[in-house]
């Protein structure tokens, strides 16, 4: 019997020294992962100062109290402690998230431009083994290093080159098979496939270049001193790095102290002299066919401004960005059914996902305004964005929005800037006031420095309108309030998707889009639109003015796989020569409302 109970009192001992020694390790992993948390939280340093030390204080009591409620043998302190190490792995693994996601904000950039070989489409080429020994000819942009692009070219096949310095010439020469072949840039292929066509030609084969993107800005401290940032986005899906027409022109022009944005958009068809060129002026949006960097020395010759940072998106960026939102809530000065993909939108505040605000951006078409409505339009998505990224409701979604953004832009600004700038308004969240302002001009057709062969519709930048936006960026730096353009959402519908009736057999249906075609748009087109019956009818007269714009814009669906970039923006540069012929029908008060 005195066996059994020294036996069973052994025993109890041997399950109490177990017992404390694992309640000993649990201690210890509790102490060290609060140490690390609280290092990681400083590494990360998106927390002010103040607000790192009361969480850090705050965290080490606890921490004390629960190896206290431990040491007294209590169940509830083992119970806390394993829940409190879990939830630090947890918020752990968010601040490395956090980290990752600040650190691709430094990393090196690249644009990638690409180079086709072209062939008539009749010859018998269909790979670029076939041009052995054959003739290529190309011009040698002082925009672009065509060197990398010949060296590139000399690795697959082996040809006799030719430099020219007239596209009109390049392109005669080979229809007249002077020569086999001709490499040109894609950019200017794609501006002409949208006003003369590139049915008669096939490409046989791509030269993709990377370059670096460097950044020479001015940079400030983005917490005390004002400072503008240069959106551009690019009418693409997919990788951001793909150079191509910026279609998106806006300045964020911000006063961190007195919490002013200014967004001042630049229409895309702005006629500049693109910064270091010579000789024509040019489009706005084909700055972006040469980098960011043109475009942002474009812009600062124009507006005699420092830009300071860069931030370049593209389709796919717009849609992951208010998607992991979880959507935003935009304002629209009208009703209108869009374009692409037939979405109704109301006056007022509507709520939107990725899509639906992609497509609200693009619209131009059924607009009063055209490409002036669209730009506004643009702010007010930007202006939803920054209302919801600076509300309490972003910590809901923090993941997600990290997690589906990485990548997918492009900026020259820093995990510093950022996490400096977030430190900042976790102070004082929210409370921005946000200012639109659209420059404007008159529309005319004129040669372009990117496209120098044809009269493509351009808009002169009216010198009042110039001068009202390079005031009041002045404004913002100088601390001044600007009056809000935008008020607090309220009554927010949703955009209904509709379905746009195709007009009856015996209505005569519009012509194919063509150059020859122009002059249609001189005369009333009698049929009845379809989105007649969709619009309410104040609206109907504000579409009456871009009914002939909407009714011609599919002439490049033929063309081949290669046009699949730029089919995004159908035929927008050919539609938009054109509309200048409306200029000669509408009264005067019109023509500054349809460039």
């Amino acid at each position: 019997m005195l066996n059994i109970l020294y036996k069973e009192g052994i025993k109890m001992k041997k399950n109490k020294r177990e017992n404390n020694k694992k309640k000993n390790i649990i201690n210890i992993i509790l102490s060290i992962i609060t140490i690390i948390f609280i290092i990681f939280l400083k590494i990360v340093n998106i927390l002010p100062t103040l607000y790192f030390i009361i969480v850090s204080i705050i965290i080490l009591l606890f921490t004390i109290l629960l190896l206290v409620l431990n040491k007294k043998k209590k169940k509830i302190g083992y119970i806390l402690s394993i829940l409190i190490i879990l939830i630090y792995l947890l918020l752990s693994y968010y601040l490395g998230i956090t980290k990752n996601y600040f650190s691709s904000f430094s990393k090196i950039h690249y644009n990638e431009d690409t180079y086709l070989v072209l062939v008539d489409k009749d010859s018998p080429y269909d790979k670029i083994k076939d041009l052995s020994n054959k003739s290529i000819g190309y011009i040698n942009s002082e925009l672009k290093d065509m060197n990398k692009v010949l060296e590139k070219l000399d690795k697959e096949v082996t040809m006799n080159k030719e430099e020219y310095t007239d596209y009109d010439k390049l392109f005669s020469d080979l229809s007249n098979n002077n020569i086999d072949s001709l490499l040109i840039d894609e950019s200017y292929y794609n501006i002409k496939a949208e006003e003369t066509g590139t049915d008669n030609y096939k490409i046989i084969y791509k030269i993709k270049i990377r370059s670096l993107v460097k950044s020479d800005t001015k940079e400030v401290d983005i917490t005390k001193d004002p400072f503008t940032i240069y959106i551009s986005g690019i009418d693409t899906y997919g990788n951001i790095e793909t150079v191509s027409r910026s279609d998106v022109n806006i300045l964020l022009t911000v006063n961190p102290t007195t919490k002013q944005v200014l967004l001042t958009s630049i229409p895309r068809d702005s006629y500049v002299q693109l910064a270091g060129t010579k000789g024509y002026k040019d489009k706005l949006t084909h700055a972006g066919n040469y980098g960011v960097n043109m475009s942002i020395d474009t812009i600062k010759n124009l507006l005699n401004i420092d830009i300071n940072y860069y931030i370049r998106v593209n389709f796919s960026t717009v849609e992951k960005i208010i998607d992991s939102l979880r959507g935003v809530d935009v304002y629209s000065e009208y009703s209108f059914v869009s374009y692409i993909d037939n979405y109704k939108f109301y006056k007022g505040y509507n709520h939107m996902n990725g899509k639906q605000a992609l497509a609200f951006s693009r619209e131009r078409k059924t607009l009063p305004s055209g490409d002036i409505d669209r730009g506004r339009n643009q702010e007010a998505v930007i202006e939803a964005i920054i209302r919801k990224a600076t509300s309490s409701e972003i910590i809901y979604n923090y993941p997600t929005i990290l997690k589906n953004t990485k990548n997918s832009f492009q900026t020259n600004l820093t995990d510093k800037d950022i996490t400096s700038l977030i430190k900042k308004e976790l102070t004082n969240l929210g409370g921005w006031n946000v200012t639109s302002n659209v420059i404007t001009g008159e529309g005319k057709l004129d040669y372009t420095y990117s496209y120098p062969t044809q009269k493509l519709y351009v808009m002169n930048i009216n010198n009042e309108s110039l001068n009202k936006t390079i005031n009041l960026i002045n404004k913002v730096i100088n601390g001044d309030k600007l009056d809000s353009s935008y008020g607090q959402p309220g009554n927010i519908k949703n955009p209904d998707k509709v379905i746009v009736t195709e007009p009856s057999q015996d209505t005569e249906k519009p012509k194919e889009d063509s150059k020859d075609n122009d002059t249609k748009d001189n005369v009333t087109d009698n049929t009845k639109d379809p989105l007649d019956d969709i619009l309410p009818d104040d609206d109907k007269n504000k579409d009456n003015n871009d009914n002939t714009s909407n009714n011609n814009d599919n002439n490049d669906k033929n063309n081949n796989d290669n046009n699949n970039k730029n089919n995004n923006d159908n035929n927008e540069e050919n539609n938009d020569q054109k509309d200048d012929n409306l200029k000669d029908i509408l009264p005067n008060e019109e023509k500054a409302n349809n460039p």
